[in-house]
């Protein structure tokens, strides 16, 4: 089956950097794709001059300048040479600097020094992308996602940090299916084993809107709760953002073997990613129908004690416990629990938002006879939400002293990440 070609703009603030440079001509060199350099004043520009109708319009820059100049992307006749049907007129008007394209690609490994070029260009882009357009951000370009509409959650894991083991993507089992992965195998996909590579990822917090595809795979150990891979539906067009160390400059292991294999993987990753973002559905975004909730749940599996250890087995999705009802559960507990004594005071909180401190005391009703000296605080919002709750007591029985302490990060939708048997499981199954 031959893919249809794809018209990719890659987008650069100011020059390109060499990591950027060699993202540019790898992806220059792959069969069925053409690519242009597409400075982000050309994007800004098309957000910034109205014509008589007062839709938004672009004046003609030359993305082309900055390109190498033994770039096949760099030949003035390259365009005539596509011709009218290869790649295409990408999602609207082959004049247009952006609509011209199907996917633009921001690629960034290291922070620009001045300020984010996404955000003078973001209006445009979100209406590239309400059109049917594709945005795939790499590495640090994906910290930047709150700049479009699409989210107001950046990543909270943006920094360097050094491998010491090979390491790469966990994608989920529910989307193994997803264009991304059409050309590799399985779920667990090693990218990079050495170096110092930027690390861009949700961890203590989820994306408000989009839909976590891949966690993190380290040498034998999954981290579920590290998530790099994260897509969002944006009018009739998606974005991808792909925090894993997909680097192109040097190169991804010292074994020349081992280089090889994940920088294949890398290559058969970005590329899918790519495509996914050209297709109708190809780029998953939050689930918000029954349907969609249905599909999710096609798989659950339940982990027990049995006569011969510990059994896993899967389960109808009907027969599997609510998580959000359990979760939601299991943070109201201790809220009942520990802020229930005899004595208490409010008192305005020394904090950077506005927030009140309740100290509770005396007499701790909930935790019945055998609790003495018993303490907790909490800072509570104006509306009643704790955000912070400690206690401190005494066990009678044992003379031990007990702390406990909850923090709650934030409110909407639960989202129960699986435990890292899971993804056994779900891979033995394959």
């Amino acid at each position: 089956m031959t893919q249809s070609p794809l018209r990719v703009g890659v987008l650069v603030a100011g020059e390109f950097s060499d990591e950027q440079r060699a993202a540019f001509e790898w992806l220059d060199a792959r069969d069925g794709v053409a690519v242009d350099a597409v400075p982000f004043e050309a994007a800004a520009t098309v957000a910034a001059v109205p014509d008589e109708a007062g839709r938004a319009t672009a004046t003609h820059s030359e993305p082309r300048d900055l390109v190498a100049a033994d770039s096949p992307a760099a030949d003035p006749s390259v365009d005539e040479s596509l011709g009218g049907s290869y790649p295409g007129p990408g999602i609207g008007d082959r004049d247009d600097e952006i609509r011209r394209y199907d996917v633009l690609w921001w690629h960034r490994a290291a922070p620009h020094p001045d300020a984010d070029p996404l955000a003078d260009a973001a209006g445009a882009i979100d209406d590239f992308l309400a059109d049917g357009g594709g945005l795939l951000l790499t590495l640090g370009a994906m910290a930047s996602v709150d700049r479009l509409s699409v989210e107001s959650v950046p990543p909270d894991r943006v920094g360097d940090e050094s491998l010491a083991e090979p390491t790469g993507v966990l994608w989920r089992s529910t989307y193994a299916d997803h264009p991304a992965l059409a050309a590799l195998d399985g779920l667990r996909h090693p990218l990079r084993a050495r170096g110092t590579v930027p690390a861009v990822r949700y961890e203590r917090v989820l994306p408000e809107r989009g839909e976590v595809l891949a966690s993190t795979v380290r040498g034998d150990s999954d981290a579920p709760d590290q998530m790099t891979a994260v897509s969002w539906s944006a009018g009739d067009g998606a974005v991808l953002g792909l925090g894993a160390p997909v680097l192109f400059a040097e190169p991804p292991a010292d074994d020349g073997p081992a280089a090889d294999r994940f920088a294949e993987t890398r290559d058969r990753l970005v590329t899918g990613c790519l495509r996914s973002l050209a297709v109708d559905g190809g780029t998953p975004g939050r689930p918000t129908t029954a349907a969609d909730m249905r599909r999710l749940r096609e798989r659950v599996y339940e982990r027990t004690a049995g006569p011969t250890g510990v059994e896993t087995r899967q389960i109808p999705p009907d027969a599997a416990p609510n998580a959000s009802a359990l979760v939601g559960e299991i943070a109201e507990e201790p809220i009942r629990r520990f802020m229930n004594g005899s004595e208490s005071t409010v008192l305005p909180a020394a904090t950077s938002v506005p927030l009140y401190r309740i100290e509770v005391s005396g007499d701790p009703g909930a935790l019945g006879d055998d609790v003495s000296d018993f303490r907790s605080i909490a800072f509570v919002t104006a509306d009643g939400l704790v955000l912070e709750l400690s206690a401190t007591y005494v066990h009678e029985p044992t003379g031990e002293r007990v702390r406990v302490a909850f923090r709650y990060a934030r409110l909407d939708d639960t989202v129960a990440i699986p435990p890292p048997w899971y993804w056994e499981v779900e891979s033995d199954a394959e």
